[in-house]
């Protein structure tokens, strides 16, 4: 497993960690508090078979002190990312996806697991940001500003913070 973790000034902090399933490594949102963990979302993942899974295909994390760095692929397409502290509280994540083909779907999409996750601000830093469904199955997806013409590289980038 490979996390990282920060804390604001009034002790709510905010961790992700990644942990292998199957071909690739899926990822938790948790909010802490002290010693108490809390999973508020869950990566939405997708199969060996898909070309354009719901969220990144990360198949190799390496962790360099406070930044991790991602890298997968899925079809003809490579994925890259990094997650690193951009403030006390707050986790930026930058991801990119070199393609030579336009996508059915691109970006990054969570399953919101726990009330806790209001506790979190989710804020698109060079993306998109869709919030749908109802408080039990709610699903926040967060993707390129424009994929009308996406060849080559497409990059987006989110901030995940305690409130």
């Amino acid at each position: 497993m490979y996390s990282l973790s920060t804390t604001d000034n009034d002790g709510l902090g905010i961790r992700v960690e990644y942990t292998r399933t199957g071909d690739r490594f899926r990822h938790e949102i948790c909010v802490v508090e002290g010693n108490l963990r809390q999973l508020a979302a869950l990566s939405v993942e997708g199969t060996p078979e898909q070309h354009w899974p719901p969220s990144p295909p990360v198949q190799e994390v390496h962790q360099q002190g406070d930044v991790l760095f991602l890298t997968g692929m899925a079809g003809a397409s490579y994925w890259s990312a990094s997650v690193s502290f951009e403030s006390p509280g707050t986790l930026l994540f930058d991801v990119a996806c070199r393609t030579k083909l336009l996508p059915d779907w691109l970006g990054s999409r969570y399953a919101i697991e726990h009330a806790s996750a209001d506790l979190l601000r989710w804020e698109p830093a060079d993306a998109i940001i869709e919030i749908t469904g109802e408080t039990n199955s709610k699903t926040i997806a967060l993707r390129p500003i424009d994929t009308r013409q996406a060849r080559g590289t497409v990059r987006w980038s989110y901030r995940i913070s305690t409130t």
